[in-house]
């Protein structure tokens, strides 16, 4: 099985991956920043989830 290093192009971190692994972490962990699409690892694709996730919720003292 053949492993490819890709790199977050958030953090920089390298993360290897089998060509699945490599398709998911290009569709399923991207983000639209500045107009383009950037392939993100693990850790910071769930950060920026967790990051949105905060901002749907309400803020105190508002109804």
């Amino acid at each position: 099985m053949r492993l490819y290093m890709c790199a977050c192009e958030r953090c920089g971190k390298e993360v290897p991956a089998t060509p699945a692994g490599y398709a998911k972490m290009v569709l399923g962990n991207s983000a639209r920043i500045d107009g383009k699409a950037r392939a993100l690892c693990p850790e910071c694709a769930e950060s920026l989830r967790a990051w949105f996730l905060a901002g749907a919720a309400k803020p105190e003292g508002r109804e």
